[in-house]
């Protein structure tokens, strides 16, 4: 390996840890901060409560999750994967529904659980949403 392409490779560790590192929100101030103001996705005010519930279920479920609890506006998930033990709630609220987070993960500096916040994978979920509720709402 050359000396050029050695930088390379270590610049890109380091990058795609950078980004790793962005893309989880951690503490509990933090976390607080996150849920008072949570991730959302506007909905239609006629969306059905089975159409809507369908649409949240097979969201997280598209993403690996597994739903917990599931009524019309209100769906609870939990996915367990490196270090995470994540909980989200995808809640109706008016015209919206928003993705609350109730996770922890193992802080790797101190072995202990902290709360935390999956932002990465939380904005998959609201990606994924609006596809998930035009297919619920045929």
């Amino acid at each position: 390996m050359t000396k050029k392409s050695a930088l390379l490779s270590a610049f890109a560790l380091i990058s795609l840890l950078l980004v790793s590192a962005c893309s989880t929100i951690s503490g509990t101030e933090d976390v607080a901060a996150y849920n008072a103001d949570p991730l959302s996705m506007p909905i239609p005010a006629d969306v059905s409560g089975d159409a809507l519930e369908t649409a949240m279920t097979t969201t997280f479920e598209g993403r690996g999750w597994t739903v917990t609890s599931s009524s019309p506006t209100e769906v609870v998930a939990q996915l367990n994967h490196r270090g995470f033990e994540a909980e989200a709630t995808m809640k109706r609220e008016g015209d919206v529904v928003k993705i609350y987070s109730n996770s922890t993960q193992n802080n790797a500096k101190t072995g202990e659980e902290e709360a935390a916040v999956p932002l990465g994978w939380l904005e998959n979920l609201q990606k994924d949403f609006p596809r998930r509720l035009a297919a619920a709402s045929r």
